[in-house]
């Protein structure tokens, strides 16, 4: 299948995390209904379970999700370019060099994934 949609992402890492983007379209317009949706995602997690079917045992987690930034939806479609900006706090006790963040275009009405960026940090401090 043929993309119809490119996603375009940054981010700065400072006392809060700060992206910029754009959601362009490839041939024709952006459809109506489109979401794109700004996570801020940490590796090197590590949960110690006391009990239950994992009981006993440490688990080795990544990429969980941190932070979720209100999505921005395409309500018409449009031949244009759409800029898009999220400011996300970044949690207490967070290990700044094992964030990174994701962005994900998809349709709204069906959950389809477009596309998925993952891109890393660029800290201000």
């Amino acid at each position: 299948m043929k993309p119809r949609a490119r996603l375009e992402l940054e981010a700065v890492l400072g006392e809060k995390l700060a992206v910029k983007g754009r959601v362009s379209p490839l041939g024709g317009a952006l459809a109506a209904g489109l979401r794109v949706e700004v996570l801020l995602l940490e590796d090197g997690l590590v949960t110690k379970v006391p009990r239950g079917e994992n009981g006993g045992q440490t688990l080795e987690e990544g990429s969980v999700v941190r932070a979720l930034a209100r999505p921005l939806e395409l309500a018409r479609a449009r031949s244009e370019p759409e800029s898009f900006e999220a400011e996300l706090a970044v949690p207490e006790g967070s290990k700044r060099e094992q964030l990174h963040v994701a962005a994900v275009l998809r349709e709204a009405s069906t959950w389809r994934v477009l596309q998925a960026l993952d891109v890393a940090l660029v800290a201000s401090r």
